[in-house]
């Protein structure tokens, strides 16, 4: 009988024990899926910022010349 009831237990901990790492698993794509999307925009960003710092100086030798 003590056999049966420690299987049953086992059971029951496997079963926990999967439930939390899938969900521990699905949370962390999660996070990184949008880490790199982050990354994706930050980079985006830095493209933009650098082309407006290229007109303003562009904007600069014009405003010199003239």
């Amino acid at each position: 009988m003590d056999y049966k009831l420690l299987v049953f237990i086992s059971l029951i901990y496997l079963i926990a024990f999967y439930i939390v790492i899938r969900v521990a698993v699905t949370k962390s794509i999660e996070n990184s899926k949008s880490i790199n999307k982050m990354k994706k925009e930050m980079v985006e960003l830095r493209k933009q910022i650098k082309s407006l710092e290229n007109i303003k100086e562009d904007q600069q030798i014009i405003d010199r010349k003239v």
